[in-house]
């Protein structure tokens, strides 16, 4: 039951483009829950901008977990694996305390849009699969536009939840 339920309608969250039938199909599933009763509003919230502060996360992270493993490894470790551990290890003390208080920014914004509705509704990635080979360190395309990095502009709508601990449901 949904009837009465507050979503935010978050088609973007800081990225420029949506795939066209990405978009489409996420719109015909918040324009049937709003048939059924839900109060729907678009909501607009840069949450894009702190994939900066992500990374800090996930490769200091994959750096302190598994890089004194690699070299064990040699070439059966991904080049993309490899290269985060090894920009992770750059990440210095102050980056990291730089990061927690950004961490706790992204918090504060997700918790203020959960003052104002019940559920976040986006799509969970802004255009199909990419391929297998892709780069993830290199920039992707949205129906031949050039669109940002992998995790700005393709998956931009998940992160900040990592970032923030709050629930998310894909």
């Amino acid at each position: 039951e949904v009837r009465g339920l507050r979503l935010g309608w978050m088609p973007r969250v800081g990225n420029r483009l949506v795939d066209g039938e990405t978009r489409a199909a996420c719109e015909a599933a918040v324009r049937h829950l709003e048939g059924q009763g839900a109060r729907v509003e678009t909501v607009e919230e840069d949450l894009a901008a702190f994939e900066p502060i992500f990374l800090v996360f996930l490769q200091g992270g994959l750096a302190a977990r598994i890089g004194s493993h690699m070299a064990k490894f040699g070439d059966r470790v991904a080049k993309s694996l490899r290269e985060s551990v090894e920009r992770g290890a750059g990440w210095s003390a102050v980056d990291w305390g730089h990061a927690l208080g950004q961490r706790t920014v992204v918090f504060r914004r997700v918790q203020a849009l959960f003052r104002r509705f019940d559920v976040l509704v986006s799509p969970t990635l802004s255009r199909p699969a990419l391929a297998a080979d892709h780069d993830p360190f290199q920039p992707i395309t949205i129906g031949g536009e050039a669109a940002g990095s992998i995790r700005g502009a393709w998956s931009p709508y998940t992160f900040p939840f990592n970032l923030s601990g709050h629930p998310a449901v894909s």
